[in-house]
């Protein structure tokens, strides 16, 4: 642990996120502690405190950097010139790719979420679901016949199954999320 406790770098900053991110995914936020993060980290446990706050604080910031690796994960990978039948499966399938590639970060963002503190929980979901509508209400737009309101709610709701889907397991209910019937069947007619 003897590295410097002054400026947090860039670099120190990531190693101490994807520590506390490891932890909280192993250890849940109740089990999860900022000793055993610095210990991870090879930081000092003032430093976490003076940078992060305390452990609510480095709780929400793993969330939000996880969630906005997601998002430009699925800015990157949508496909937004072929129909918004193409776009909207684009996003279901670049989220599918970031949870092969990152399940934990995905797993923290959509089911640890639940049992974090009320004040993260609020921050979180007002942010996340702000941004995940919006790429869906993007995509409607796109199409030039505007916003179809009940349709873009039943999308919506239908992303957010997917997510709990592949985030607690525990919801599966053993058939496969048929997630290009749902979509096609809801833009029926667009």
């Amino acid at each position: 642990m003897g590295r410097s406790e002054g400026r947090l770098t860039p670099t120190r900053k990531r190693e101490i996120l994807e520590a506390a991110r490891a932890e909280f995914a192993r250890a849940g936020y109740a089990g999860a502690t900022v000793r055993s993060i610095g210990r991870s980290a090879g930081v000092h446990l003032p430093s976490i405190y003076h940078h992060f706050g305390d452990k609510e604080n480095l709780f929400r910031e793993v969330l939000f950097e996880a969630h906005g690796r997601l998002m430009q994960s699925v800015i990157e990978r949508r496909i937004i010139d072929r129909g918004l039948p193409a776009e909207i499966e684009s996003i279901f399938a670049a989220i599918n790719e970031f949870h092969r590639r990152e399940p934990e970060s995905l797993y923290l963002s959509f089911a640890l979420t639940y049992i974090a503190p009320p004040a993260v929980q609020a921050d979180f979901a007002a942010r996340s679901g702000r941004e995940l509508f919006a790429l869906l209400r993007d995509a409607f737009r796109r199409t030039g016949r505007g916003v179809d309101r009940v349709r873009l709610s039943l999308m919506n709701d239908v992303l957010r199954s997917f997510l709990l889907g592949l985030t607690a397991p525990a919801m599966r209910t053993g058939k496969p999320v048929r997630k290009q019937q749902a979509i096609r069947f809801i833009l029926q007619g667009l």
